[in-house]
């Protein structure tokens, strides 16, 4: 009876769902108890774990995203630059325009 009335009086639908086992298998009413006592506090530790991860990426401020930000567009900056300066955007540029030629060339050969 108290096993009964103790598995009445839960609110959570959570807590019964994980428990439900204990209360179909378990007849002590103090076993049953530290079951769904021990289910309670994982569930309470799970539930605070999950609500403070949020809060460690809201510490990042406007300031801090805005030099990040900042600092990654110096750097594609100055890769363009040594890009440039190395000339292998022309060349790149050069040896495409020269292979449709080539292959156009190659293929009316064939043909003829």
């Amino acid at each position: 009876m108290l096993r009964s009335r103790f598995w009445k009086g839960l609110r959570s639908e959570r807590l019964r769902n994980a428990t439900r086992v204990h209360y179909e298998m378990v007849l002590d009413y103090e076993a049953l108890r530290r079951a769904v006592r021990s289910e309670e506090y994982e569930q309470r530790l799970s539930s605070k774990s999950a609500q403070d991860q949020p809060k460690e990426v809201d510490n990042i401020t406007e300031e801090s995203k805005l030099d990040l930000m900042m600092r990654k567009i110096q750097d594609l900056e100055k890769q363009m630059q040594r890009f440039n300066r190395g000339g292998y955007g022309k060349r790149v540029y050069q040896q495409k325009e020269q292979k449709p030629k080539e292959n156009q060339e190659t293929t009316q050969k064939s043909l003829n």
